[in-house]
Order: C-alpha cells, then structure tokens, then sequence
C-alpha cells in the first residue's frame, strides 16, 4: 500500500474512514488539552493567552475539516 491505488483501496471501506476520522479527532483533542494547559500554565496575559487559544481552536478545526475532505474526496 505504498502507492496511490494501494491506499486509495484502504480508504475505499467505510468502517476505515471512520476509524481514521475517530483517530484525528482524539489527536486533535489530545493536542488542544496539551496547548491549552501549557498556554494556561505559561502565558499569564489573559488577552494573549485567549488569543493563541482561539488560533489553536481555528487551526485544529481547520485541519478536521481538511482531513474530512481528504477522506471523503
């Protein structure tokens, strides 16, 4: 499955896309638990700290809806 055709057969079964989509969404959360508390134990302005917060929330959800495109293209 290193090629296009190889993973593009992988992707074709539905249960695969789900899985693959359940798995970001954890990622993502785990990655935005992460930032958040690093962010709330090391940024101590409230405005800059609820700033990069709201970057990192635009960002993540920008890269979900990327990955439900690239999936269900």
């Amino acid at each position: 499955a290193s090629d296009y055709a190889g993973l593009k057969s992988i992707f074709a079964n539905q249960w695969m896309r789900i899985f693959s989509l359940l798995v970001f969404i954890g990622l993502s959360w785990h990655a935005w638990l992460g930032v958040r508390n690093e962010l709330m134990d090391y940024v101590k302005i409230t405005s800059v700290r609820l700033s990069v917060q709201v970057l990192v929330v635009t960002a993540l959800l920008f890269y979900l809806i990327w990955f439900v495109d690239v999936l269900w293209r």
